[in-house]
């Protein structure tokens, strides 16, 4: 499985997992799984007016309004479920954005959008070629709207051992910590768990990375330890209460 290297907007450089295109093909297949679901669902329910009721301009209206969430399905979840439909959550891959940070419902439009075109007009033709010659995992519709897809693995024990291992309680060893944003603390953390290809590179990741916290949280840390330092700032993050 390939892997991309993202300069995310804090200028470090996190390696992700792109997806698989056999993963992409099976979350397609689980959402399309799930959508006939509903949609067999609504046909009872369509049989049941009609026979019932008579199929007015009421019940037609009703089941209009019904099917949309079938027609914006994609676009739905991936804006409620930070880049994942239920097929992309149980297939453990998300979209994101290309410098690292999570995608807005504007990118989920365009790749929506475009969709018809990678999948749904070509049978998937024109998105497959796409993956296949494009190395950052993306098909038309990641590269208009500047995403890809990755796979994400199980939560990291890293924020348990961090976050409650001295409670809110516990005197900071550095305050400034908790102005730090979620999606920092997230990136924090994926540094910290991050698997370099070797230690020099792991060491050269965590300085660049303990530079760059440091001096937008005005810290002037005295520790050659880089990790420590960045550990400390993110069990602070959490004791502050910050990320509840």
């Amino acid at each position: 499985m390939e892997n991309i290297d993202i300069a995310t907007t804090q200028n470090v450089n996190i390696s992700y997992k792109l997806a698989g295109i056999a993963d992409r093909i099976l979350a397609l297949l689980l959402d399309w799984l799930i959508q006939a679901a509903y949609l067999i669902t609504l046909f009872i329910v369509g049989a049941f007016l009609q026979s019932g009721f008579g199929m007015g301009i009421e019940s037609f209206g009703l089941m209009s309004l019904l099917t949309l969430p079938l027609f914006l399905y994609e676009v739905i979840f991936e804006s409620l479920m930070n880049g994942q439909t239920p097929g992309k959550k149980i297939r453990g891959i998300r979209v994101m954005s290309m410098d690292g940070s999570e995608a807005g419902t504007g990118q989920f439009i365009i790749r929506w959008l475009l969709r018809f075109v990678d999948v749904t007009l070509t049978f998937g033709s024109v998105g497959l070629i796409t993956l296949f010659i494009n190395n950052k995992g993306q098909r038309l519709g990641d590269i208009a709207a500047g995403t890809t897809v990755v796979r994400i693995g199980k939560k990291s024990n890293i924020d348990d051992s961090l976050s409650y291992s001295g409670g809110e309680n516990m005197p900071l060893t550095w305050p400034q910590a908790r102005h730090m944003t979620p999606h920092e603390a997230s990136l924090l953390n994926q540094v910290l768990n991050s698997k370099p290809e070797s230690e020099e590179a792991y060491a050269d990741l965590l300085s660049r990375t303990a530079r760059v916290y440091a001096k937008k949280l005005n810290i002037d840390f005295p520790s050659p330890d880089n990790r420590a330092f960045l550990e400390t700032l993110l069990r602070d993050y959490h004791n502050s209460g910050a990320g509840k």
